[in-house]
C-alpha cells in the first residue's frame, strides 16, 4: 500500500492513515510518499515495514551505519541531527497533550550531544549459530521488531571504551570458547570511560563462572566488576566490586551492575542542571523549597551537599504515577506539613530507563 507520513510519533515511527485505519511505519520523515508492507492489522491500526521511498523529504540522508534498518538499535539515523531534535520536541509536546492532558504552546528548550560516540551503556546479544549449525557465531542486537540477531560489526553510537570492548568480545565469540553459553552482555564505562562493568546472562551456563570470568579480565584488562548470571539456576556470580565510581554532576555515583544510570554520558551534568539547577541558589533562587524525587536506580538530581531542601525517596517497587498514588503520595505535601514545589518520579529495571512518570504541580504560593 501507499501512504503519506503526516508526524513522527514516540519511539520514531511515521503515522499515516490509510482506509480508516492509523498507520505506523518506521525510518520515513513528514511529507514522504512510500511504499510499505503490511507487517501486522489490527482492527484501527497498520504496523507496515517500509519497501521503498517514492517521493523522498528534502530532510533525509543516507544512514552512516550500514545495519541501519535492519538493525533494532537506532530509529533516526536517516535524519540529520538538528532536526532530529526538532522532530522530538514535536514529539514531546503531542505527547503532553495526548497523554498528559497538558497542552503546552511555550518553548520547549533543546540540549544537543554529539550524534555518535554517546552512550556510556550497552546491550549485546550473542547467538552461537545462525541459519544452520555451520554458521559461525555472532554478537550484535537483535533485528528490529524481532529476536533475531543482526550481527554487526562496530557500532557509532558507543563510547570509544565500549567500542573497544565491543571489538575485543567479537574476537571472543568468535573462538567458539569463552562465551560459548552466553547469550547476552551488558557493558557500563565509568565518565572517564576508562574501566568498564560487565553483565554476562545465559539460560544454562556450561562452563564454571569463574572459567568465563578469568578469559574476559585476560581479554578485557580494564573490567572492574563481573556479574554472571546463570538464570536456569537462578543464580548470580560476582568478580570485582560490584560496582562502579561515576563522576556526574560534580558528585560521585557508586553505580551497581543492576542500577539504572543514565545513558547519554555527554548530558548528564546538564539534566541535573536543568531539573533542579535553580535550587542551589542561582537566578531564580528559592523557588524550590522542597522536592521528592521517586526513582530506581542511582538518581542523578540529588547531591546531598548541595540539596538539602529536597527529599529523597528511593521507592524500590514505584513502577508508575498510578502506583505512587496507590501509596498515599499522590498529594504531594511532606510528612511535616511542608508543602512541595514539584516531584519527580521515574521507572526503571534492570539497567534499562522508563519513562518520566509524573510531575506534581506546584503548591507553594509564590511558585510560578
Amino acid at each position: 500500500m501507499e501512504v503519506k507520513i503526516e508526524k513522527l510519533v514516540y519511539g520514531g515511527d511515521g503515522l499515516a492513515h490509510h482506509e480508516g485505519r492509523t498507520v505506523f511505519v518506521p525510518l520515513v520523515l513528514p511529507g514522504e510518499l512510500v511504499s510499505i508492507a503490511a507487517a501486522a492489522r489490527k482492527k484501527k491500526f497498520v504496523r507496515g515495514s517500509l519497501e521503498r521511498v517514492l517521493e523522498a523529504s528534502p530532510e533525509r540522508v543516507a544512514a552512516p551505519c550500514p545495519h541501519y534498518g535492519r538493525c533494532g538499535g537506532c530509529h533516526y539515523q536517516h535524519i540529520p541531527y538538528d532536526a532530529q531534535l526538532r522532530y522530538k520536541t514535536d514529539i514531546l509536546r503531542e505527547t503532553l497533550g495526548r497523554i498528559g492532558r497538558v497542552q503546552w504552546d511555550g518553548p520547549i528548550g533543546t540540549h544537543a550531544s554529539p550524534p555518535f560516540g554517546y552512550r556510556n551503556r550497552t546491550q549485546w546479544k550473542i547467538r552461537a549459530a545462525q541459519d544452520g549449525a555451520a554458521a559461525p557465531a555472532g554478537i550484535g542486537y537483535f533485528e528490529a521488531g524481532s529476536t533475531r540477531l543482526c550481527a554487526v560489526d562496530e557500532c557509532a553510537i558507543l563510547s570509544p571504551r565500549l567500542a573497544e570492548t565491543f571489538a575485543k568480545l567479537r574476537t571472543l565469540v568468535a573462538s567458539g570458547k569463552a562465551l560459548l553459553a552466553i547469550d547476552e552482555i551488558e557493558a557500563f564505562v565509568d565518565a572517564a570511560d576508562e574501566k568498564i562493568l560487565l553483565n554476562l546472562s545465559s539460560e544454562r551456563l556450561t562452563d564454571s563462572a569463574d572459567v568465563i570470568a578469568s578469559a574476559l579480565r585476560a581479554a578485557l584488562p580494564d573490567v572492574e566488576s563481573i556479574l554472571v548470571q546463570d538464570r536456569r539456576a537462578d543464580k548470580f556470580e560476582l568478580f570485582g566490586p560490584g560496582y562502579l565510581s561515576y563522576m556526574a554532576a560534580g558528585a560521585n555515583f557508586r553505580v551497581g551492575h543492576l542500577s539504572f544510570f543514565q545513558v547519554n554520558r555527554f548530558l548528564i551534568d546538564a539534566l541535573v542542571e536543568a531539573v533542579i539547577g535553580d535550587s542551589r541558589g542561582a537566578a531564580g533562587a528559592g523557588f524550590v523549597r522542597r522536592c521528592w524525587t521517586f526513582y530506581r536506580g542511582a538518581d542523578q538530581t540529588i547531591r546531598p551537599r548541595d540539596w538539602r531542601r529536597i527529599e529523597s525517596c528511593r521507592c524500590q517497587g514505584f513502577g508508575s504515577q498510578s502506583s505512587v498514588e496507590r501509596r498515599g503520595f499522590s498529594d504531594a505535601s511532606s510528612r511535616d506539613g511542608g508543602s512541595v514545589s514539584f516531584a519527580l518520579a521515574g521507572t526503571a529495571r534492570f539497567g534499562r530507563p522508563g519513562p518520566a512518570a509524573c510531575w506534581s504541580r506546584a503548591r507553594d504560593a509564590d511558585a510560578p
